[in-house]
């Protein structure tokens, strides 16, 4: 019997540790490390920010982060704030990370409220985004097939491409600003029907379990797309 609790006892301390059931209406029930004093300091920094703001969390694997992000989430939420919680890890079987992205905008912070007024721009920019990086592809392609040392002949053949990814690449810019100006629109009408003046905050939690491909896409599309006033991002 002392055998079998001193393997169970190993096994626990191979794993990662488990996450636990959230208390939605008292998330830090189980918060036997006290970390709800670290959100509640960070949360007072948060509430004070307006300009675009990136957080980002790091420790041991295993050490309590996720444990950390969704009770401070939850603890959020709780207090009438705009959260948005993304699992990078539950969706990089995605081909396009961004639509995962937007997908979960839809239903934390849309919620019905905007969703039909924005749904349409946001596709829109994902279209426009993941068409110019196909592109990019499609030219490295042509460079690894062509077979000849002939380097004006390979220019000649690539000035087509070219000119469609140039094409595409404004087109894109073009997108992705009016994306951005949605999501200001749209952050902005929240604030005011709420009469809240806290930042929109979206926690984007299990990036470092992804495979690394997803990870660097989701880090691009928050570079890109959510650097704007009245948003808070904090990854991890």
């Amino acid at each position: 019997m002392a055998d079998q609790d001193q393997q169970k006892s190993i096994e626990q301390k191979l794993v990662k540790n488990a996450d636990g059931r959230l208390n939605n209406k008292n998330p830090w029930a189980d918060d036997k490390l006290q970390r709800k004093a670290v959100a509640d300091r960070l949360t007072k920094i948060l509430n004070t920010v307006t300009q675009p703001f990136v957080v980002g969390l790091d420790s041991q694997f295993g050490s309590g982060k996720t444990f950390f992000i969704k009770r401070w989430a939850r603890q959020l939420k709780n207090d009438g704030a705009n959260v948005v919680y993304f699992n990078a890890w539950e969706t990089d079987f995605a081909h396009d990370p961004l639509m995962a992205f937007l997908a979960t905008l839809e239903k934390d912070l849309f919620a019905g409220r905007l969703e039909k007024e924005y749904r349409d721009d946001m596709r829109k920019a994902a279209k426009a985004l993941w068409q110019r990086i196909s592109l990019n592809i499609v030219e490295q392609v042509t460079v690894a097939l062509v077979k000849t040392d002939d380097v004006a002949a390979v220019m000649e053949a690539m000035k087509p491409l070219q000119s469609e990814r140039y094409d595409a690449f404004k087109s894109a810019q073009t997108e992705i600003g009016d994306f951005r100006s949605k999501l200001l629109q749209c952050g902005k009408t929240l604030r005011e029907a709420d009469e809240d003046d806290r930042p929109i905050i979206i926690f984007v939690d299990e990036l470092d379990r992804c495979r690394p491909d997803y990870a660097i896409q989701v880090l691009e599309i928050i570079k890109h797309f959510f650097n704007i006033e009245n948003y808070v991002l904090f990854w991890r």
